[in-house]
């Protein structure tokens, strides 16, 4: 029976993350998914991964994205688009299959370092239902988030369980672990602080006094080989963001502070508006969540410390970017290390309530668990249904204008040109049709240059469209 229960705490967050985005899987491409797909389908496999796995181009000569070196997760879109195609259903099926996958290793690692099945199953839940970073699992090309996120965290389960086991079998899951590290680091460039977590969790968990001996450290020398090998491999690109905003890497400066202030801010108050109410709202809760921190710290509990620290490694940066770069998509790795948190502070407030409830005897724990779970889950999935369906307009405004034009010009010429009058903003970046032209390659198949506006001459390869939405 107790097993039983086991499974059933385990499953049902899984199973809520996999419910709540059904809607999403019948949405169409958007954004990014039109270079990254038209990078993948105009290339050969051959000229693909050279180009992806050379850290002097790291993809940029197929995506024109920035400097980059993500070669994981390109090899991912390589590999879906040989398999889907140009069929929108698979890709969003891989997305939501890898959220389930992330969330059953929250309730997993939760489990490990609560020790309670019903905190693993909170913190789990908040995971699923949380929807700040709706996007990264809702669109095609955040899937990188998916994957660091993936690794990550299964590379912590691998070298969690390494030590509880021993000889061979706990060599095993170091080198489970140290592998899966490096698809973290080739997922996204914050994967690097994965390496650094598994570091952090040796350290804390042996603790201070084991720290002057040399077998403490021995561990983790092909965890620093893993560290020092990708810094020596992109040394040039993390100068250019040292001195400056370098492509696609964001910049060191004052900034950081401001974006890791809104990761503290925003889990709380999962709200993308600029309105000052808004702001003030966010700035408060992130003081709450720091003063929620100090108070675990002082309790000087290493998996408390660990799972703070485990949140600043990931946190900066992504902090790197510009603010007004920031996006949710951003936080979807750093709620997992909050959700154990707050699963966590949630217990203890209830063992502080309940004997202050004497009319609930022994029902206070439970009732305040039900109250607790209500409370956050109708507005999370009020969240989830309004960001789901802007994110379904973005897809769906797109789709729009590819069916007009389609309809109106059946085939264009290679090398022609084409005026795009009101073409909807989703299509567009900082005023150039940044996402138009690239979706207008990738569906005629021949390479076509888009120009926004009415066309100043006639030809016979110039065309016109305007659009209207519906």
């Amino acid at each position: 029976m107790a097993r039983l229960a086991e499974v059933g705490h385990f499953l049902l967050p899984p199973t809520v993350a996999a419910l709540l985005f059904l809607p999403s899987l019948g949405d169409w491409f958007m954004l990014h998914d039109f270079i990254h797909l038209r990078g993948a389908a105009w290339h050969s496999a051959a000229h693909y991964l050279e180009a992806i796995f050379d850290p002097r181009d790291g993809g940029e000569s197929l995506f024109n994205t920035g400097k980059l070196y993500r070669p994981l997760y390109y090899l991912a879109l390589l590999v879906q688009e040989r398999l889907f195609g140009l069929h929108p259903l698979p890709y969003h099926l891989v997305n939501v299959g890898l959220h389930v996958l992330n969330v059953a290793l929250v309730w997993w690692l939760a489990r490990r370092l609560l020790g309670q099945r019903s905190l693993a199953t909170l913190a789990a839940l908040g995971y699923a239902l949380h929807p700040l970073a709706i996007e990264a699992v809702v669109w095609i090309s955040a899937v990188t988030e998916l994957l660091v996120t993936a690794c990550t965290l299964a590379a912590l389960a691998a070298w969690m369980e390494s030590y509880r086991s021993q000889g061979v079998r706990a060599a095993l899951w170091r080198a489970g672990a140290l592998v899966l590290a490096a698809g973290a680091v080739l997922s996204r460039e914050p994967g690097l602080a994965a390496p650094l977590a598994l570091a952090a969790y040796h350290l804390l968990r042996a603790g201070p006094r084991q720290w002057p001996r040399l077998s403490t450290w021995l561990p983790l020398l092909p965890l620093a080989a893993l560290v020092l090998g990708y810094v020596a491999l992109r040394l040039p690109h993390f100068r250019e963001a040292a001195a400056g905003e370098a492509s696609g890497l964001g910049s060191l400066g004052w900034h950081i502070f401001e974006n890791l202030f809104l990761y503290l801010g925003w889990p709380l108050v999962p709200v993308w508006s600029g309105d000052p109410g808004w702001t003030v709202l966010r700035g408060l809760s992130a003081i709450l969540v720091l003063r929620l921190a100090e108070s675990l710290l002082r309790r000087r509990d290493w998996r408390w410390a660990f799972l703070m620290l485990f949140w600043l490694l990931f946190a900066l940066p992504y902090a790197t970017n510009a603010p007004e770069l920031q996006a949710g998509r951003y936080n979807y790795l750093l709620l997992a290390p909050l959700c154990i948190l707050g699963a966590r502070l949630l217990a203890d407030a209830a063992s502080w309530l309940a004997p202050r409830m004497p009319r609930l005897a022994q029902a206070a724990s439970p009732a305040l668990w039900a109250g607790a779970l209500l409370a956050l889950a109708v507005p999370a999935l009020l969240l989830h249904v309004y960001h789901q369906r802007n994110l379904h307009a973005v897809a769906d405004s797109s789709h729009d204008l590819l069916a007009a034009l389609q309809a109106q010009y059946p085939r264009l010429p290679p090398g022609s040109v084409l005026y795009v009058e009101n073409a909807p903003p989703a299509l567009l970046f900082e005023g150039g049709p940044f996402y138009l032209d690239p979706m207008v390659d990738l569906f005629y198949g021949v390479d076509v240059q888009v120009a926004l506006g009415p066309p100043p001459t006639s030809g016979p390869s110039v065309y016109s469209f305007v659009y209207r939405p519906r």
